[in-house]
Parts: C-alpha cells; sequence; structure tokens
C-alpha cells in the first residue's frame, strides 16, 4: 500500500497499544523484485475514473478543492497551536517514482511520476489527501486519507484504499468510531505505537483486523528533485492485512516535512497473496517529492 497511514509527529520514549474495533479501510501496495524496468513518466495526474472510489462516502468535513492555477491562500489554523504539526498547503504534488511490481507471472514497472493531492482545510481541522499511484492505464492503486489536526497532534479519521494490478482488484476502509491518535505532538525519534482497527469491504461487509504499528526512528535531510534540502522526521509504518482477497504485510518509510504533515520521501517494500494463493504479489518503490504543480 502506498504511503497511506502518515502524517505527523511525535516524541518519547513510548510504546502504546490500543485495539479499536469498527470500520477502518485498509489499503496494501506489494512488494519489490529483484529488477526494475522503466516506465514512461506522466505529467499529470491519471483520470480519477479508472478506479471507483464511490464505493464508499468521503469523511465528514467541509473539503474546499484549491485552484491549481493560482497560490492558495494562507491555511485557517484555528486548532493548531505553534507547536503542533500543520496540515500539507493544499495543491498537486509530483513524486519521481522507481519501483516494480511482479505478480509472479508478469513484472510491472511502476509510473515515474505519481501524485499527491492535498485539499483544502475543512472542519475541525481534517484535511483530505489522495495518493495516486496508477499508470495511463488505471493499474495501480490510489489511497485517500483524511487527518484530524489539533493542538494535541494528528489523528486518523478515515483511510481508503482502491488497487487493481493484472485484473486484481482489493478495495478497504478503515474508519474508527472516533478519530484515533496517529502521530502526537512533540515528535521525536522513539515514539512507537501500535493499535487494531476493523477492515470493511465494499458494501459494508466485515473483513477482518488489521494491525498497523508507526514508529518515529531519525531526524534527517532530504534532497528534493529541485535541490532544495529540507529537514524531516523518519517515520516507519508496518500494516498487516487480515485474510481477504489481497492478504499480507506492508512496510514503509516516510519522511515527513518538519512541522507539516507532507512526506517528501517514501520508501515501500511489501508481499502479499491474492486470489486464495494462486498468486504472489511483490512490489518495492522509492518515490522523491519533485515539485509542486498547483
Amino acid at each position: 500500500m502506498a504511503a497511506a497511514i502518515v502524517v505527523g509527529g511525535c516524541a518519547g520514549e513510548k510504546d502504546e497499544t490500543v485495539s479499536v474495533r469498527r470500520p477502518v479501510l485498509s489499503t496494501v501496495e506489494v512488494s519489490g523484485p529483484d529488477a526494475l524496468s522503466e516506465a514512461a513518466p506522466l505529467a499529470s495526474p491519471p483520470s480519477s475514473a479508472a478506479v471507483d472510489s464511490g464505493s464508499y462516502p468521503r469523511a465528514a468535513g467541509n473539503v474546499a478543492k484549491s485552484d491549481p492555477g493560482s497560490t492558495p491562500p494562507p491555511l485557517p489554523s484555528p486548532t493548531v497551536s505553534a507547536g503542533s504539526r500543520r496540515p500539507i498547503p493544499p495543491g498537486t504534488y509530483r513524486y519521481t517514482t522507481l519501483g516494480s511490481l511482479s505478480t509472479g507471472l508478469a513484472l510491472t514497472a511502476l509510473p515515474t511520476s505519481t501524485f499527491l493531492t492535498a485539499e483544502g482545510i475543512g472542519t475541525g481541522g481534517r484535511q483530505h489527501t489522495v495518493r495516486d499511484m496508477r499508470d495511463p492505464s488505471g493499474s495501480g492503486s490510489v489511497t485517500e486519507t483524511t487527518f484530524e489536526y489539533r493542538p494535541d497532534g494528528v489523528f486518523l479519521v478515515d483511510l481508503q484504499m482502491a488497487s487493481m494490478f493484472a485484473g486484481l482488484g482489493d478495495s478497504r476502509r478503515l474508519q474508527p468510531p472516533a478519530p484515533v491518535p496517529f502521530l502526537p505532538t512533540g515528535s521525536g525519534p522513539g515514539y512507537s505505537r501500535r493499535f487494531d482497527l476493523d477492515a470493511v469491504a465494499p458494501g459494508n461487509r466485515p473483513a477482518g483486523v488489521a494491525s498497523v504499528s508507526i514508529e518515529a526512528l531519525a531526524r534527517e535531510s532530504v534532497v528534493l528533485g529541485n535541490g532544495d534540502t529540507v529537514g524531516a522526521l523518519v517515520i516507519k509504518v508496518v500494516v498487516a492485512l487480515p485474510p481477504g482477497d489481497v492478504t499480507g504485510n506492508q512496510e514503509i518509510m516516510v519522511w515527513l516535512e518538519d512541522g507539516t504533515g507532507l512526506y517528501l520521501k517514501e520508501r515501500a517494500v511489501g508481499e502479499a497473496v491474492a486470489a486464495g494463493g494462486l498468486f504472489r504479489l511483490k512490489s518495492e518503490y522509492l518515490a522523491t517529492l519533485d515539485r509542486r504543480l498547483g
């Protein structure tokens, strides 16, 4: 699964375990082959029509879309204090991506350009983002995440994922009964947290329990595609999916921009089984922020 669950930062040598039992969308993107091939770059995100996101209602919140051709207005942050992690400035961000997916029958390169769209801030400090890893044919994954930014940290409100590879599709949702603390204010290496979330498939079908673990590892600098060097908090997120159409584990390292929820770089590796074990899926990719498109 792409950077599905990643925003915020936390500190302290704490390990918390929380069990939450209610709908929460789980998303996997599977892990990586030994060789990577080239794919044609995309100039802009593929059409959203390729993946049906209508199976799930979007999380509540008055979310306004930004105008790609204009400079976004200052972010309203009535609930965010000076020490809190801020939402991502609205806009579309392009990532230079190198990676591939193997289904056991074929090796497919991921698109060399992938995208993140961050919408404006909605009611209660909520922000909806879309991480688009699809190629022009619609093959790949789309991960939609809603986080709530509060003075005491970043809370997970809703996570949805749809994927299609080699004719194999999977969709799940994880949505806690109330926003779940994801990464509290006071970011720093040494923080860790685990929680379980009930997964729900289209049609409100129960889809088992997903296990999520988060660990803040280090502070590093990231060189972006435009040459800028930006400070970041490195976070590792591991998602273990319950049995279903696609079952497996995904590990993703994310470099979060200091002070915001924007991820500057992602490195993901994962494995999964599909169609009752008939297919073994492996994927691996590295994505680095190139620039903001608008």
